[in-house]
């Protein structure tokens, strides 16, 4: 039927019609991209739990090693000092020591260098020798541990 040939009321009634119907398609737009936007928030904070399991897989199992050994010891060649220090589970890398930062240990070790330590038991009843990497000597200017270096081990 032409628009002509319809009645004023009928237009009217169509045109309203028109109106419900493209804010109904607004409404649903606008729900369509907030589900959107929750979606991609979703997606990323997952992406990130993924990366944060991913880092904790590749460490050298901190909290067997936590758990297990309470501190390790450096006895160098060197060195005529041996160096004691508590394991720490700070590190995003795994388990590490702080040393200080005047400390002559950090003259006598570098990335990537393979040391026989001592790591000590909580009890201190026992030790064991174990091969372990140095993975890291990180600078750490944060407030709680300024003027220390985080040493990051691996035990292999």
């Amino acid at each position: 039927m032409r628009a002509e040939d319809k009645a004023k009321g009928q237009l009217i009634n169509e045109l309203e019609e028109m109106d419900q119907r493209i804010a109904e398609l607004k409404a649903i737009g606008n729900e369509h991209r907030r589900v959107e936007e929750e979606l991609r928030k979703q997606s990323h904070d997952l992406g990130e739990r993924v990366m944060e399991d991913n880092s904790m897989e590749r460490r050298s199992e901190p909290g067997n090693i936590i758990n297990q050994y309470y501190s390790v010891e450096f006895s160098l060649k060197k060195s005529i000092f041996l160096y004691q220090f508590k394991i720490r589970n700070i590190s995003p890398e795994g388990i590490c020591v702080l040393v200080r930062e005047d400390s002559d240990l950090l003259n006598y070790i570098k990335a990537g260098d393979i040391l026989d330590l001592k790591y000590y038991k909580t009890d201190s009843s026992q030790s064991a020798e174990l091969k372990t990497e140095i993975r890291h000597i990180t600078e750490n200017d944060t407030r709680r541990f300024k003027g220390l270096y985080l040493v990051g081990l691996s035990i292999l």
